[in-house]
């Protein structure tokens, strides 16, 4: 409704909101001019109390970026946003999950341990084209098997969560040099083929919550995406 509202209010361009999706949260809408573009809209509730304490043990970056911005970083707002809950394969009320992703362009907007990392004097390091690459491999293994259900699951949260971990795991900028691009993005593929095969991929900000538990994704589908990595891998 809130949305159908603001529509309202857009001059000079033809906005259509689609039909919501069964089980998503995302409202899609449709602006076709001046070109076509589909966008998807979550709205979110903005929380200013402490973070939960789920996420005590959460955001290990102490050694990586440090503790002064941790605490900065924890003194800012978390979001709520819709979840549609599940019992079996019928779904359940909407619920709410965290969200924590303005804290995660943050982290990815100020990433290096030198204050100075990939500024226009500063020494330019990897890190985010390691990202890019592992959002491309999952997304081209998507498109290559789109009619097998094995990777439905899968998403680019899954990718962004282990390469913080092994931001996590390799603090020093010397250790993401830009000249070591191959082998910076082997270890992060790497990592994440751990993750599927002891099926479990910690949620950065929450660590209780185990992303690759089978109640999430069964273990047949984490055993097919890791085959078909390691076979890009070797070839």
């Amino acid at each position: 409704k809130i949305i159908k509202e603001e529509i309202k209010n857009i001059e000079d361009t033809d906005v259509i909101m689609k039909r919501e999706k069964r089980g998503s949260p995302a409202v899609t809408l449709l602006i076709k001019k001046p070109r076509e573009i589909s966008v998807d809209i979550i709205l979110a509730l903005e929380s200013r109390s402490s973070w939960p304490a789920s996420t005590q043990k959460g955001l290990p970056i102490n050694n990586w970026l440090g503790a002064k911005v941790k605490n900065n970083l924890k003194r800012q707002p978390f979001y709520l946003v819709p979840k549609h809950a599940k019992e079996g394969s019928l779904l359940q009320e909407e619920t709410w999950r965290l969200s924590f992703s303005h804290i995660e362009k943050a982290i990815l907007k100020n990433h290096g341990q030198s204050k100075t990392c990939c500024e226009t004097d500063g020494v330019k390091c990897c890190r985010k084209e390691c990202l890019k690459l592992m959002k491309y491999l999952l997304e081209q293994l998507k498109k290559k098997f789109g009619n097998r259900r094995e990777l439905d699951k899968f998403c680019s949260y899954h990718v962004k969560t282990a390469f913080f971990h092994v931001c996590t795991q390799d603090p020093h900028d010397s250790q993401w040099h830009y000249k070591d691009l191959e082998l910076c993005f082997d270890n992060c593929v790497t990592y994440f083929l751990q993750c599927l095969k002891t099926e479990h991929l910690e949620h950065y900000f929450i660590p209780d919550v185990n992303l690759f538990s089978r109640d999430k994704i069964d273990k047949l589908s984490k055993e097919f995406l890791s085959k078909q990595i390691e076979y890009e891998k070797n070839n």
